[in-house]
């Protein structure tokens, strides 16, 4: 028998024809486009591009929302993603379209190391919903405890510690993840830890968190659940704390601080002090470690810790400690199947958006008796200081005073003097300055002057008159009021397809070859322009929010922006507003 999770032989997978959307239940026709849906044991997805840039290579797991894929880009084959792509009897209702859009919106505004990335999200033209995510290479934290727990404290506590620095940034930015389990941690091949499945992650004072719980999607898993959680109350960033105590439970105890059915488990969180690690398992820790647990898993959320980083600080201070562990013989693990059966019953979403298959059996661990003990430390001999002899201090001697500079003569400027005299014509090449002028730049030499030799005057040449120049005659260009339409470039985001916005904008291209025109006539003038076009489409498939502009030609992108008024899409977003940018390239012809 075949893993049913993964399309078992005996089972098969059922799946749309038309649309290749996997179901679960059992529909003879898809609810979206109407197309039979046939039962086969390959996936109908493997070998298939999803929204043109991701070429789907093999199915890695699968939860309660949708299956996870292994895809490379469709031009970068060296470059990997965990596709997520959504079944297809949750896609057809809006509750459930609803909440996987959140996940992408909601993980979208993280970024940090121990936090598996968002990188893209949308509807493909046949209908899938699907989501691109960086792809992790490695186990489950959960895969980890089942065949590794009961951990070590310092292996356990470290990888604690980078889950609450992923939690401090998501809770820095007000989103409370409120479905933390083991399922959701991936754990690299050097022990990185990084939180997955953002499905439940909605801002703390979001109202749909309400609307949500209203039309039965549970919030969060059971044994992980905090109280305040399974009772209406106000949740917060708390609440992950409390699903972090009961994940490092679990990690030092090999099973969790409770047994029982899902009315058992929310009953025992909500009401019952949970047991020591020894009690439960068998296994010592160090009371520093105990301590930690049992804060964060408090039923009151004011007596846990504040915030993540008071968690870290805790952790700090007991992996700084002197530890002692008893050995003991292994703790009998719990059997995560009878959970994971009693979360179907209320259809939580629970599982790891990009795991990968578990490696073999490695049989039963073995807990290792450590001792760590602090030596005492001799006191260690400080030497008397030195007597230092006081510093001789030597007389600088005086430098001798430098002889003052000669004073310098100040001239005060000459002072010209005129006079008016008659005014007569002279040649400019001959006209000499006059006597008083003279006097004043230069006195006059006190010997004798030289005789006076005549100075004959050159000739006097009449200018030559200028030529007129001939007149500059504008050569004005051609009017071309006919221009060719393209879109140069497109994007649209949101739960959209981008043939049916494009098909809607190609409609209107008339109407803007026509702005064109009435444009270029107006200004008399026709050049090549570009016009930057924003738009949003609702749930009334119109467009609103439109705002055009043009960095050449204001008044044709006035004219597109009106026409804009005019576009119809097809078919409406399946979520909030679709985002739309497109670039139309206007290119001037002769008529």
């Amino acid at each position: 028998m075949g893993d049913p999770q993964f399309g078992d032989p005996a089972i098969g997978i059922r799946w749309c024809t038309t649309c290749r959307s996997i179901y679960r239940a059992d529909f003879t026709r898809c609810p979206m486009d109407g197309g039979l849906l046939q039962v086969s044991n390959v996936d109908p997805l493997i070998g298939t591009t999803v929204a043109k840039h991701y070429v789907i290579d093999a199915c890695i797991g699968e939860g309660g929302m949708a299956r996870v894929y292994r895809a490379h880009h469709a031009r970068l084959a060296h470059k990997q993603f965990a596709v997520k792509v959504m079944f297809g009897d949750l896609a057809a209702t809006l509750e459930m379209r609803l909440r996987f859009a959140q996940e992408a919106d909601a993980a979208s505004q993280l970024s940090h190391p121990n936090v598996v990335a968002i990188v893209d999200f949308g509807k493909t033209e046949t209908g899938l919903m699907f989501l691109a995510m960086e792809l992790v290479e490695g186990r489950s934290l959960a895969a980890i405890i089942d065949t590794e727990a009961p951990m070590r404290p310092e292996r356990a506590l470290a990888l604690v510690r980078q889950i609450c620095l992923g939690l401090g940034h998501a809770h820095a930015h007000g989103l409370v993840h409120r479905d933390l389990k083991p399922d959701n941690v991936l754990v690299t091949a050097d022990d990185i830890a990084r939180i997955v499945d953002f499905g439940l992650a909605i801002p703390a004072d979001d109202e749909r968190s309400t609307r949500l719980t209203r039309v039965g999607i549970a919030l969060g898993t059971p044994i992980y659940a905090a109280p305040e959680q399974t009772h209406n109350d106000s949740v917060d960033h708390r609440a992950d704390l409390f699903a972090l105590g009961v994940t490092l439970f679990e990690m030092l105890a090999g099973r969790v601080p409770f047994d029982g059915g899902v009315v058992e488990l929310v009953r025992a969180n909500a009401s019952d002090a949970p047991p020591s690690i020894e009690a439960r398992s068998g296994v010592v820790v160090p009371v520093e470690v105990e301590q930690i647990v049992r804060r964060l898993m408090r039923r009151d959320p004011a007596a846990r810790f504040a915030d993540a980083t008071a968690v870290i600080a805790a952790i700090d201070a007991a992996l700084r400690a002197p530890v002692e562990v008893v050995a003991l013989p292994p703790a009998p693990r719990r059997s995560r199947g009878r959970l994971a059966v009693a979360l179907a019953a209320i259809g939580g979403a629970a599982f790891a958006a990009v795991a990968l298959a578990l490696p073999p059996d490695r049989g039963p661990p073995t807990t290792v008796a450590t001792v760590a003990t602090v030596a005492p430390v001799a006191p260690i001999a400080v030497p008397a200081p030195a007597v230092v002899a006081p510093p001789v201090i030597v007389p600088t001697p005086t430098p001798a005073p430098m002889p003052a500079p000669p004073p310098t003569l100040k001239v005060p400027p000459p002072v010209i003097r005129t006079r008016r005299e008659p005014a007569r014509v002279e040649p400019s090449h001959v006209r000499a300055a006059s006597p008083a002028v003279e006097a004043a730049i230069e006195p006059p030499p006190v010997t004798p002057p030289p005789p006076t030799v005549p100075i004959e005057s050159p000739p006097v040449v009449p200018p030559t008159p200028a030529l007129p120049r001939p007149p500059v005659v504008a050569v004005t260009p051609p009017l071309w009021t006919t221009a060719t339409v393209r879109v140069a470039s497109l994007v649209v985001r949101g739960s959209l397809a981008d043939a049916d916005v494009r098909r809607a904008i190609e409609r209107l291209l008339p109407a803007v070859q026509d702005c064109y025109r009435q444009t270029a006539r107006a200004a008399s003038r026709s050049p090549a322009a570009t016009v930057h076009l924003t738009l949003a489409v609702d749930n009334t498939r119109r467009a609103s929010a439109i705002q055009a502009a043009s960095t050449n030609w204001p008044q044709l992108a006035a004219c597109v922006g009106t026409a804009a008024r005019a576009l119809r899409t097809q078919s409406a977003p399946d979520v909030g507003d679709a985002a739309v940018v497109v670039d139309l390239a206007f290119q001037p012809v002769s008529p």
